[in-house]
C-alpha cells in the first residue's frame, strides 16, 4: 500500500526546509534576497544601490525585471523606491529655494565683509605711511635755530683727499699748530640747533644764481616734524645740540686746493617740501626769499 502523500512529498518538504534555512528574512539594508528570479537571489543593498539608475532608465531590461520582482515582494525597498520617486511638494520646493537664497545671501555678505576688511586694512596702511612721511615745518625760532661760524683746517681723509674739516674734531697737535700760526685755517658756516625743537628731520636746498653780475649761493632750510609724531607725540628728535652744513656748499666740495668762498645768503623757509623747489626756475627760486626769514649772509 502506497503512501497517501505520494512519492514526491518528502522531496518537496526538504526543498522547502532548505529554502527557509538559506533565505532568512533579515529585513535590513544588507539582508539576504527575499525573491527568486531565474535562479538568482538579489540582496536588498544591491537593489537599493541600483535604484537611482533604475529610476533614470540606465539599467538593462534584465536588471529592471529583477528589481521589479524584488520591489513587489520587499516592502522596505518599495518604500525607499517610492520616496526616491515621490514628487516634492510646491511648498517644500519653495522652502528649499528660500533656504538656498539665504545661503547665497549670507555668502555674499561674507564676501563683502572680507572685501571691506581688506580695503580698510589697505587704507590704514596708506594713512600710516602718509603720516610717517608727511613733513610739518617747525616755525622759526631765532634763539634755538642759529648759524654758527667754525674754524676748519686742511685734513687728509681716508680717500687720500685733503679737505677742510672742523678744527674741534682734530687732535691737540693740530689745534696747537693753528694757535701757533703754523697751520692754515679758515672760517666756515654751519646750521645749528642750540636746544631741541622737537624736530625729526632737517631739510635744505641751495642754488647758485647770478645777481648783478656776481654768483650768489642762496640756501633755504627748514626743520620739520612728521605728521605721525605730531599726532602721537613721537619722542624721536635730534639731540639738543645738532649741527649740519646741509646744502650750504652744494656741488662745491670743501677741497683744500679748489675751495673758494662766495657770497652766500641763508634763509629759513617753513615748508616741508623743499626738495620740490629743485624744479623751479632761477627767477622763481629767488622770489621765495619773500616768504623766508633771512638768517645769515656773507662770504662763505
Amino acid at each position: 500500500m502506497k503512501n497517501s502523500n505520494g512519492p514526491d512529498k518528502p522531496r518537496e518538504d526538504l526543498l522547502t526546509r532548505l529554502r527557509q534555512e538559506m533565505l532568512p528574512d533579515t529585513g535590513g539594508l544588507g539582508g539576504e534576497l527575499r525573491n527568486y528570479n531565474g535562479g538568482m537571489w538579489m540582496k536588498c543593498c544591491i537593489v537599493r544601490d541600483l535604484l537611482p539608475g533604475y529610476i533614470d532608465g540606465l539599467t538593462c531590461e534584465e536588471t529592471n525585471e529583477e528589481i521589479r520582482v524584488h520591489l513587489e515582494s520587499c516592502a522596505e525597498c518599495r518604500i525607499v523606491y517610492e520616496q526616491m520617486t515621490a514628487v516634492i511638494p510646491v511648498e517644500a520646493s519653495k522652502k528649499l529655494k528660500e533656504i538656498d537664497f539665504f545661503k547665497k545671501f549670507r555668502a555674499r555678505i561674507h564676501q563683502r565683509y572680507v572685501v571691506v576688511g581688506c580695503m580698510i586694512c589697505l587704507a590704514l596702511i596708506g594713512l600710516t605711511l602718509f603720516a610717517k612721511s608727511y613733513q610739518i615745518p617747525i616755525p622759526y625760532d631765532a634763539e634755538r635755530m642759529v648759524t654758527e661760524t667754525y674754524q676748519a683746517v686742511p685734513v687728509l681723509n681716508q680717500y687720500g683727499l685733503t679737505q677742510w674739516q672742523d678744527l674741534q674734531a682734530q687732535d691737540l697737535e693740530t689745534i696747537q699748530a693753528v694757535l701757533n700760526g703754523t697751520c692754515e685755517s679758515i672760517d666756515l658756516i654751519r646750521l645749528t640747533i642750540t636746544e631741541s625743537v622737537g624736530n625729526d628731520n632737517a631739510l635744505s636746498i641751495g642754488r647758485t644764481v647770478e645777481q648783478n653780475g656776481t654768483d650768489v649761493r642762496i640756501v633755504y632750510y627748514c626743520y620739520t616734524k612728521t605728521l605721525w609724531n605730531s599726532l602721537f607725540e613721537g619722542e624721536y628728535a635730534f639731540a639738543d645740540s645738532f649741527t649740519t652744513t646741509g646744502d650750504l656748499y652744494g656741488g662745491r666740495r670743501l677741497d683744500y686746493k679748489t675751495y673758494e668762498p662766495m657770497m652766500t645768503e641763508i634763509y629759513y623757509l617753513p615748508r616741508g617740501d623743499l626738495e620740490r623747489l629743485g624744479s623751479l626756475s632761477d627767477e622763481a627760486f629767488v622770489q621765495l626769499k619773500e616768504e623766508a626769514q633771512l638768517v645769515w649772509s656773507g662770504m662763505n
